[in-house]
């Protein structure tokens, strides 16, 4: 390395290690009214959270659960809980941004992957198309700080 070279053992570094399907259930609550091909459109519910860990040196895996209710004409269609992770190593980033890169950005770069997955699961069971819009994972995050500052704080309504 010459003088002119800056140094990057010092830089900040993010590097996917790993992404993987942890788990996954899904219920076709719709079996017997399969043959008939009649379905109308699926409304669907759906429940996201993240859980982050600290695996140790530098591996932080990152948690999105997903879980997902459809009811086609108000009758239950379809029940499905997964959570897709990944492991990502970082290095010589400031705390707070390690937090929200695993809170906000990791979830986000996941998602796509794991709709995926239960869009095919769903298209397996005969069911119609689970069409899954994009998340906001700063605004839920930030959510979930200020609902810990308030706990925390012990304010009351």
């Amino acid at each position: 390395m010459t003088a002119a070279e800056p140094s990057t053992s010092n830089l900040p570094a993010l590097q996917l290690v790993a992404q993987y399907l942890k788990d996954l259930s899904f219920e076709n609550l719709r079996t017997g009214k399969l043959a008939k091909r009649s379905f109308k459109p699926m409304g669907l519910e759906l429940r996201t959270l993240v859980t982050v860990t600290d695996l140790g040196d530098g591996l932080h895996e990152s948690e999105l659960f997903m879980g997902v209710t459809g009811k086609i004409e108000d009758q239950q269609a379809l029940i499905a809980e997964m959570t897709y992770a990944a492991v990502y190593r970082i290095s010589g980033l400031d705390p707070d941004m390690a937090r929200s890169f695993l809170n906000v950005e990791a979830p986000r770069l996941a998602y796509p992957h794991a709709a995926a997955l239960l869009t095919q699961a769903s298209a397996g069971a005969g069911l119609p198309p689970l069409w899954l819009e994009p998340l906001d994972f700063s605004l839920l995050y930030n959510v979930r700080q200020q609902e810990a500052a308030r706990a925390g704080a012990g304010t009351t309504s």
